[in-house]
């Protein structure tokens, strides 16, 4: 799917997620992906908008981009880091973010990685312990083609003073995900302090995929 008919879907999939029983159902919103990024100009474009970027573009390339914001209504803490990254310096890629939508687009080369963390410079102290999984809805283009061209999303979750958890999941098709709890063992969800959710595409070539409706817990699998 191209990244413009994807832009164009986007709207009409935040209602469709929205109405899903998982959304409707959600105890806690990690991320409502209402608050933009902050604005800025992609190389060789005119046009601000709410974007990272990382790689090369003609003569301009930075290996990483890198957005924290802080006073977030619609993100749990208020606080948000994300990070762009595509340390080759061999293709282009980019996210933005606003509106209920994450998407996230690459060039025909290694995909880079984009990575949402939550946490990092205050603790979260938030309950989850009622909640059963991490859920979100991709729609992207990783099972078209070719090839298949799975994303490797991992999580890192810490509570308390433990040391950190981390597991790794494969997306690969569209739809919703839903990450269990249980996976994440030595966590105590009653107090978690800090979460990170990486999304690798360097191993594959021309990956695009949008995150639609935020990040959230849900109580059932």
């Amino acid at each position: 799917m191209s990244t413009s008919s994807r832009f164009a879907l986007a709207g009409i999939g935040v209602s469709l997620f929205l109405a899903l029983p998982s959304a409707a159902h959600a105890d806690h919103v990690i991320d409502s992906f209402m608050n933009a990024l902050p604005s800025q100009t992609l190389p060789y474009s005119s046009t601000p908008g709410p974007f990272l970027w990382a790689g090369t573009l003609g003569e301009l390339s930075q290996p990483l981009d890198i957005a924290s914001q802080t006073s977030l209504s619609g993100v749990v803490g208020g606080a948000r880091t994300v990070k762009v990254r595509e340390a080759t310096l061999s293709n282009f890629v980019y996210t933005s973010l606003a509106s209920g939508t994450l998407s996230y687009a690459t060039g025909l080369a290694p995909s880079g990685t984009l990575t949402l963390e939550y946490g990092v410079s205050a603790d979260l102290n938030q309950n989850l312990s009622a909640d059963r999984a991490f859920s979100l809805y991709l729609d992207g283009d990783l099972n078209t083609g070719a090839s298949p061209r799975p994303v490797q999303l991992t999580i890192t979750v810490k509570s308390g003073g433990m040391p950190a958890v981390s597991r790794t999941f494969t997306l690969l098709s569209d739809g919703q995900y839903k990450f269990p709890f249980s996976a994440f063992s030595g966590v105590s969800f009653s107090d978690v302090d800090y979460l990170k959710l990486q999304f690798d595409a360097s191993q594959v070539q021309g990956v695009d995929y949008d995150l639609i409706g935020g990040l959230r817990t849900v109580t059932y699998l």
